[in-house]
């Protein structure tokens, strides 16, 4: 595994002369669109297409009907929770909806 050292990174802040005069929004954003977690997400969203898929909290099973679904929630006492797979993941990132990474504040 590689170890990861805050301290052997330039100071971002040094690079942008700028830095000083951004708003927490667009800092905020800079550091995210920068993230390779981020990156990925944004990528694997793109690349299987699933602008029009839903994310069922607990998961449901590809076989599974939505009332198979919520009966299983029922029976676990599981609140059931689903919402488009976008939304699911703008709400982990702390967006209102994704944006694409190379995109500047």
């Amino acid at each position: 595994m590689l170890k990861f050292e805050w301290k052997d990174l330039p100071n971002w802040l040094g690079v942008y002369p700028h830095a000083n005069d951004v708003s927490p929004e667009e800092r905020g954003w800079e550091l995210l669109r920068r993230n390779p977690h981020y990156i990925r997400c944004w990528k694997s969203f793109q690349r299987w297409n699933l602008k029009d898929k839903w994310a069922f909290r607990p998961k449901k099973q590809p076989e599974q009907s939505y009332e198979g679904w919520l009966k299983m929630c029922w029976l676990e006492g599981v609140v059931p929770t689903y919402q488009p797979v976008e939304v699911y993941l703008a709400r982990k990132w702390g967006l209102q909806r994704l944006l694409d990474p190379t995109l500047a504040y």
